[in-house]
């Protein structure tokens, strides 16, 4: 059986020296769906450019940002998202 994250604290990383940008999941999101930066940037209406630099560690994700992923993603996408990206702004 396997196990099932519900609560989105769960997900965040608990040992802040090594907090990564959330860029990096939301890479491994947008690759398991199946879509290229492009599309899924065309999808949640953003520009290329703004979301290939949030994948890339470049730049924050915004709420809006999140807000969008979290449509297209489900679930509690977006509440993980603002809550990694607050806990590395706080470490880093």
């Amino acid at each position: 059986m396997g196990y099932k994250i519900t609560d989105p604290a769960e997900m965040l990383v608990q040992d802040t020296a090594g907090v990564i940008h959330p860029g990096s999941m939301i890479a491994g999101e947008i690759e398991a769906e199946g879509y290229t930066v492009e599309e899924a940037a065309d999808r949640i209406g953003v520009a290329d450019d703004a979301l290939r630099q949030i994948v890339q560690d470049q730049s924050p994700v915004t709420p809006d940002v999140a807000d969008r992923l979290g449509i297209l993603f489900g679930g509690q996408f977006a509440e993980v998202v603002l809550r990694w990206q607050r806990t590395y702004d706080e470490n880093r």
